[in-house]
């Protein structure tokens, strides 16, 4: 413990003003929100000593009622400040299930001359950290908004909370994998929507407009909003239909855009900023849609089912002279979800997201990379970039010489905005934060890129199907995902056991006392995440998919003595579910659409291959014979060809189609095997339902006007549905680059 109690503690690279709670690194301000600051300010004020998990509620919340998981964000968001990662210095232990230590070493400051000398001497020389010129953040302009809903608003406050008012933060790279500097090019980022609503940015050619997505109850339209004065103009009215990121003509006149229905493929449209209605100019897209410099083409990627693969489609603007110009299936695909192919300046070249999906070998894993399509011979060229875990948007800076993307350079980082060299393959952050960005634009002079930046949040909820109490909620967390990537029941009714992930993705599992609201934390991987748990009928064992290997496989935790035991080691296991004798369960293998669902006896048995092209998790019938499952038809031509339905569970047979569509796929049976419950599709709030097999019909089960669900579990009396229930908030912000 420090002595005197300072004012400035020197730790590492650091120096933390106790009173103040400010930290540096160097000249610059590390941003911290208050609660986190106040976090550290105490650990290091006990540096060396065990700060108990009540001891800093306590200290931290001594006048209100919060969750645990508020303790462990804090600590999550304070060592990605310190930039703390595996083989690096260490700040902080974790102590599993009593608290944490500040093991670092720890001195007082003395502050005599210059301040900023003397915290650049305590935090020695750092060449590469990133000092952007004048860094600030901008309110859009003002303009009257009525009755912002306070769920709205705490979505909007807890996406503030988490990536800190969308500001830069200073320093290295806190990720080993992808090495590089940051791009510093004096970028200042400002803010142009606060309505949480505002979704899939492009920006005009002269910088002086955005079209978005603008999500709201249930529908989706287009808006063009003026940069300077904030003035909103609905360009395509809300519809039930999904639309994609709109992209504008480079002569700023029109809006080329993707939306498709029930599940169908996308038609692409394309509508006048002058007015009119808009006009279908190609189908049967699988991607969004790019538009070249020139304005005559467009570029897609559609799946071919004859092929069975998906090819790169390019068309003149009115849908005519199409021409298949790239090709990938099996193992080597086109990435073509929440991206789109984009022209070089030239028009000459076209860029895709791509990635291979080993399915043999020692070593199995997927790889994910840019590829260049030429756009006369259809050559395909490797982007010479590092290995991102993640990649996609990848668009083209103004000459052509550098590229711009969403990635991640590990699975727990969150999605950053990168520039990568087009001659080197090196590349150099544009953002260095916890914030997740997505769907970038480009202004054609290459100053203005506009992002969008997304927090969600669920919490678990209990509903009584009989529906003599109300809806309980169990969890309260404002920027924490609970319950959306697994949720279940133990045996005994008493607890939920769900996964718990950041806005980043790291991830553990938790459960929650349905009764008294106690929550436990189950795992405690601080590197990895943990996800889709299934219980034993004993209650004895959990098994879960983890990626703390590096690659997805599944795991099985004694909830005892926390001993863990791997599983499976194919190419990347997922989504497993016990039969209801826990000595079978199903997953699904590998970790993208299409899957393959597999079932193995457990704890050491053969896994047998079920359905080759399924989408997501399976469920077994009580009684162990079928199986409900999303499964892919390469046959289907009139509608969308992911289907839901039922088969047997040993795979004798094809699925028998269900007229019906689940969100995320999630599908339960009914205890008594004869109804499945299905949670109803929403982008802003839906419903659970239930379909009655002898009488093939639907009807709801809940009753919800607000939020979403997104997962669901059944008590094993099958009266009580545990549901993942909150809302997801997406803004615009502007980054002016050099």
């Amino acid at each position: 413990m420090l002595p005197e109690k300072p004012k400035l503690a020197g730790f590492g690279p650091y120096v933390l003003d106790l009173s103040e709670r400010i930290l540096r690194k160097g000249e610059q301000i590390v941003p911290l929100a208050p609660k986190v600051a106040e976090t550290l300010c105490i650990l290091v004020e006990n540096h060396g000593r065990l700060m108990t998990k009540d001891e800093l509620m306590n200290r931290l919340w001594s006048d209100s009622f919060v969750e645990e998981r508020n303790l462990a964000q804090n600590i999550f968001t304070i060592r990605k400040a310190l930039n703390e990662k595996e083989g690096g210095q260490k700040f902080i232990e974790t102590v599993p299930r009593r608290g944490y230590r500040f093991i670092a070493d720890v001195s007082a400051v003395k502050m005599n001359g210059s301040d900023a000398a003397a915290i650049d001497n305590i935090a020695g020389g750092d060449g590469d950290v990133f000092k952007p010129a004048a860094v600030t953040v901008q309110a859009p302009p003002v303009k009257k908004r009525y009755g912002l809903p306070i769920l709205g608003a705490l979505v909007l406050a807890g996406a503030l909370i988490v990536v800190g008012l969308y500001t830069f933060r200073a320093g290295r790279s806190d990720r080993a994998a992808v090495p590089g500097d940051a791009y510093s090019n004096g970028s200042q980022l400002k803010r142009v929507t606060d309505t949480g609503k505002s979704w899939l940015p492009a920006i005009s050619p002269d910088g002086g407009r955005i079209a978005y997505v603008y999500h709201n109850d249930n529908s989706d339209g287009i808006r063009v909003q003026d940069m300077a004065t904030g003035a909103v103009s609905d360009i395509v009215p809300p519809s039930k239909a999904e639309i994609g990121q709109p992209e504008f003509s480079p002569d700023g006149d029109q809006i080329f855009y993707t939306a498709r229905e029930g599940g169908l493929e996308a038609t692409v449209y394309r509508i006048s900023l002058h007015g009119g209605d808009p006009k279908a100019v190609a189908k049967n897209a699988r991607s969004e849609v790019s538009v070249s410099p020139d304005g005559n083409h467009l570029a897609f990627i559609r799946f071919n089912p004859e092929a069975d693969g998906l090819e790169l489609i390019t068309a003149a603007t009115d849908g005519s002279d199409e021409r298949s110009i790239a090709r990938r299936k099996g193992d080597k695909q086109f990435r073509v979800w929440e991206t789109s192919p984009a022209w070089s300046p030239d028009g000459k070249k076209i860029i895709a997201a791509a990635f291979d999906q080993t399915s043999s070998g020692s070593d199995p894993q997927r790889r994910n990379y840019l590829v260049e399509i030429d756009t006369a011979s259809g050559a395909e060229t490797e982007i010479v970039s590092p290995g991102f875990y993640t990649i996609a948007q990848p668009i083209w800076d103004k000459n052509g010489n550098a590229i711009y993307a969403v990635a991640q350079d590990s699975s727990v980082s969150p999605l950053q905005i990168w520039r990568i060299e087009r001659s080197s393959g090196k590349a150099l952050r544009v953002t260095n934060d916890v914030t997740n960005y997505e769907r970038l634009s480009l202004s054609a002079d290459g100053k203005s890129l506009v992002a969008g930046v997304r927090s969600t949040f669920y919490n678990i909820w209990v509903h009584d199907l009989k529906g003599e109490s109300p809806p309980a909620q169990l969890t309260r967390s404002v920027a924490l995902r609970n319950g959306f990537f697994g949720i279940i029941w133990t045996p005994d009714s008493r607890e939920v056991i769900f996964s718990q992930t950041d806005n980043v993705d790291a991830g553990n599992l938790w459960a929650v006392n349905v009764e008294t609201g106690q929550e436990r934390q189950l795992t405690f991987e601080e590197t990895a995440s943990n996800r889709w748990p299934a219980v034993t009928p004993d209650g004895r064992f959990v098994i879960y998919a983890s990626n703390r290997s590096g690659q997805w496989h599944l795991w099985r935790m004694d909830l005892y003595d926390g001993s863990v035991t791997q599983l499976t080691s194919g190419v990347g296991e997922s989504h497993p579910q016990l039969l209801p004798d826990g000595k079978r369960l199903i997953y699904s293998s590998p970790g993208d659409v299409p899957k393959s669902t597999w079932a193995m006896n457990i704890p050491d048995g053969i896994p047998q291959k079920i359905l080759d092209d399924t989408g997501g998790p399976a469920h077994f019938s009580p009684d162990s014979t079928m199986l409900a499952i999303n499964y892919f038809d390469p046959n289907e031509r009139s509608r969308s060809p992911w289907k839901f339905g039922i088969m047997p569970a040993d795979g004798g047979a094809l699925p028998q189609e269900l007229p019906l569509n689940s969100e995320r796929s999630i599908l339960r049976w009914r205890n008594d095997g004869n109804a499945i419950y299905f949670i109803e599709p929403g982008r802003t709030h839906n419903n659970v339902f239930v379909y009655e097999l002898s009488s093939k019909a639907s009807r709801p089960v809940t009753s919800f006007t607000e939020m979403k669900i997104v997962n669901m579990g059944l008590s094993p009396n099958g009266r009580y549905l545990a549901l993942a229930r909150g809302n997801t908030a997406s803004d615009i912000i502007k980054i002016s680059l050099r």
